[in-house]
């Protein structure tokens, strides 16, 4: 498979989000990080990345946080697996808990990130203070 366009504004990459850069089978695989660097998105904010890496995101999520490479994204939707058969380990499970409570912090964080910026902005604006570049 290779890249393509689908439409005017939606383009299909044959890359396989994973927590490393690299090969897996014949897929070319590569960090978030990596993806937005050579797509040229690295100071630029996404609107929406959709995810649903078939029991990838248990591998991808912890590594996207901890790298910042989810902190200009606005939505992030998850497909979360979990395999029924055979049945998790416990270890997997805990993994997973721990996944999910980083992604709570981590969109705690941006909300007070948020409130924080809004009350800035309300203050420059109530002011009346003009903000110039140096």
């Amino acid at each position: 498979m290779r890249d393509h366009s689908r439409s005017k504004n939606v383009t299909f990459h044959a890359t396989g989000v994973a927590d490393f850069d690299g090969s897996w089978k014949t897929w070319r695989m590569r960090k978030m990080q990596t993806i937005a660097d050579e797509l040229g998105h690295e100071m630029s904010a996404v609107s929406m990345i959709k995810l649903d890496v078939e029991e990838w995101e248990w591998k991808v999520l912890p590594q996207a946080l901890s790298s910042h490479a989810l902190d200009e994204v606005s939505q992030l939707l998850v497909e979360l697996h979990v395999t029924i058969k055979p049945q998790p380990r416990r270890e997997r499970y805990l993994h997973a808990l721990l996944t999910l409570a980083g992604l709570y912090r981590f969109s705690t964080v941006l909300k007070r990130q948020a409130a924080m910026r809004s009350t800035w902005l309300k203050y420059i604006d109530d002011h009346r203070i003009t903000l110039t570049a140096t």
